[in-house]
């Protein structure tokens, strides 16, 4: 969001109050994504799916670590794909710019399927089982 100072120039708002940032973290972290992978993880992997999710987790804290160190170096906005630019160029920079536009634009059609197939618990003609187990739309 653009704020408009005394002079006129406009820049990014640097604050966020307590209620938003808990909204913002809830939300990005309680999702149907991770109930999924868990649930096609054992279907495909059984018990050994817990060794996956421990490698992942490694992965994702160092990750993590490493992008709040560079948001404390450039508080820049557009952080996933201008981190990317400093390092490797114009090219990883825009393929990470469209990697993370998809990942935004598929979270509404996964959040459907999970809402069917919770809800087909109780109303088992809103989906149809395939051959492999994963739901699909009837």
């Amino acid at each position: 969001m653009a704020n408009t100072d005394t002079q006129g120039s406009t820049s990014l708002r640097r604050d966020v109050g307590l209620i938003p940032l808990l909204f913002t973290s809830v939300g990005s972290i309680i999702g149907s994504g991770w109930l999924f992978g868990a649930l096609f993880a054992t279907i495909e992997a059984g018990p050994a799916a817990v060794f996956s999710w421990i490698i992942a987790g490694v992965a994702i804290i160092i990750l993590a670590l490493v992008h709040a160190e560079l948001g404390g170096m450039f508080p820049l906005s557009g952080a996933t794909a201008r981190y990317p630019h400093f390092s490797h160029g114009s090219l990883v920079s825009f393929a990470a710019g469209w990697i993370t536009w998809l990942g935004a634009v598929t979270i509404a059609p996964i959040e459907v399927l999970a809402v069917l197939t919770y809800a087909s618990t109780y109303a088992p003609w809103l989906i149809t089982q395939t051959v492999s187990g994963a739901p699909s739309g009837s």
